[in-house]
């Protein structure tokens, strides 16, 4: 069967497109501190984050009983395991020029549901921070912050929650299952009988 050449390149065409627009049904996840109108707010991929958890004025420091995230009924069975400008073992970083973030994969093992933090605001100017549910498995992304009435400062610092959750519920990334001993010497043993078979085919 022959493929024309316009065929071909239409294909290829195609393809460098999506791969461009990115995921098809990806949108903006908006989290603002109040729906009204006029307020600062950010947005992060769809194929990023799932859902904003939660969103206010006030700080985000990671300590039990003094972070405005972990105080409330969303931020329940989340405890930080890595903040931006303190214990960091998962390198959870960003670059503000870029609106960019990232951290190591690690953070995802086991049963395990992620949120990220940002905060935003230093100075005398008014803190706001927001956070977001992880989309699985994802481990860098993009954020945009909206200024709309020039209160609220540059990007502070960012945090990464974590909870245990139950197999199968929305946003429960399964432990990654390591390969028993047992099936790793049945597949040694068949690679072995493939050697030896086509020795004897020689």
């Amino acid at each position: 069967m022959n493929i024309s050449k316009t065929t071909w390149l239409s294909g290829v065409a195609a393809a460098v497109l999506m791969a461009v627009a990115g995921p098809a049904g990806a949108v903006a996840v908006k989290c603002a501190t109040a729906p009204a109108a006029g307020v600062n707010y950010m947005e992060v991929d769809s194929s990023q984050v799932s859902t904003c958890l939660a969103s206010g004025v006030g700080n985000i420091n990671g300590n039990p009983g003094n972070d405005a995230f972990l105080d409330q009924a969303a931020g329940a069975g989340y405890s930080i395991i890595s903040k931006s400008d303190a214990a960091n073992p998962f390198n959870l970083t960003y670059d503000q020029t870029a609106g960019t973030w990232q951290f190591d994969a690690g953070a995802w093992q086991g049963l395990t549901k992620l949120a990220l933090g940002f905060k935003f605001g230093t100075g005398n100017k008014p803190d706001e921070w927001f956070v977001y549910q992880v989309v699985p498995s994802v481990t860098s992304g993009g954020y945009t912050f909206f200024n709309i009435g020039g209160t609220g400062g540059g990007l502070s610092h960012m945090n990464l929650y974590r909870t245990v959750c139950t197999p199968g519920t929305p946003g429960c990334r399964p432990p990654d299952v390591a390969p028993e001993p047992g099936t790793l010497a049945l597949l040694g043993l068949g690679l072995l009988g493939l050697g030896l078979a086509r020795r004897r085919v020689r």
